[in-house]
């Protein structure tokens, strides 16, 4: 997991080495506890490739439990975000059809108007 642990004010980075688990209700759970601040930190697996070499899966983000967190999977997320009525409006005041125009940067050297 890459999160930011929290120790004297401090939020430095680090990576916590972990196991995870599939329970039999097919969610994904975090073992043991995790240092303050990592709940909604990425979860990674590694998956070995040919020879020394492995790549990393992001399997989802920790979410707040005691003892063993749940992983809220990219499906699971996605359902969720699905699962919102149509009738909420974006948060940036942009929709599909009326997407948000960003106008050209403008150097410091070009005029205006």
């Amino acid at each position: 997991m890459l999160g930011h642990i929290i120790e004297d004010g401090a939020r430095e980075q680090a990576v916590v080495v972990g196991q995870v688990t599939r329970t039999s209700g097919d969610t994904i759970r975090w073992n043991g506890d995790l240092p303050p601040g990592c709940v909604g930190a990425p979860v990674f697996i590694s998956t070995r490739l040919s020879g020394d070499s492995f790549k990393l899966v992001c399997l989802g983000v920790t979410l707040p439990a005691d003892g063993h967190h749940a992983i809220a999977s990219f499906d699971r997320i996605r359902a969720a975000l699905n699962s919102l009525p149509s009738d909420t409006p974006p948060a940036f005041g942009e929709t599909a059809d009326h997407p948000r125009q960003v106008e050209p940067k403008r150097r410091w050297w070009q005029r205006r108007g």
